[in-house]
């Protein structure tokens, strides 16, 4: 797996292991990291570990999976994004740690993994979905160079889907 690590300016993103798992689910819990991810609920510890071990071996597969993004200078784990099954569609998912929001490090991790995608899964389109109220998502989908292509209903909850062309990249 150490083939599928992405390094960029400010941060070190590498295939989240069981050793991370605490480190993980810390993140998916805060509430306002949850509000979005998980309909705003308070995950079980097991069910974090499930999706690594789902993201481990989508990696053993030469698939796409979940990083773990960690500060360069401090190995401190801030934040995930990857490649998740949601809505019959492979999308970008991507959570950054509260404390460090607005600096700029969600559009590092996600750009440098929409990247990945490109050359290494040879992904044609990149899609992404959020919820509506979620205006963070949106402006960060956005400065990404994702473009808005529709709105569902599904399960009985609003979703807005974005997405971005390996030619318009």
């Amino acid at each position: 797996m150490s083939d599928v690590k992405i390094i960029t300016d400010r941060l070190e993103l590498f295939p989240v292991t069981m050793q991370e798992a605490r480190s993980l689910h810390e993140i998916w819990i805060q509430p306002e990291v949850r509000k979005y991810l998980w309909d705003d609920l308070l995950i079980p510890f097991s069910q974090t570990e499930e999706i690594i071990d789902q993201s481990i071996q989508a990696f053993d597969n030469n698939q796409y999976g979940l990083w773990l993004a960690k500060l360069k200078d401090k190995q401190t784990s801030i934040g995930f994004c990857g490649y998740w099954p949601f809505f019959n569609q492979i999308q970008l998912i991507y959570g950054l740690e509260p404390n460090y929001w607005g600096k700029g490090l969600a559009t590092e991790m996600t750009k440098a993994t929409i990247d990945y995608g490109f050359d290494r899964y040879q992904f044609t389109t990149i899609y992404a979905s959020t919820d509506p109220p979620n205006l963070a998502s949106i402006a960060l989908m956005k400065r990404l160079g994702m473009e808005y292509y529709k709105r569902e209903i599904i399960e009985g909850k609003e979703t807005i889907f974005y997405q971005i062309s390996s030619q318009n990249r």
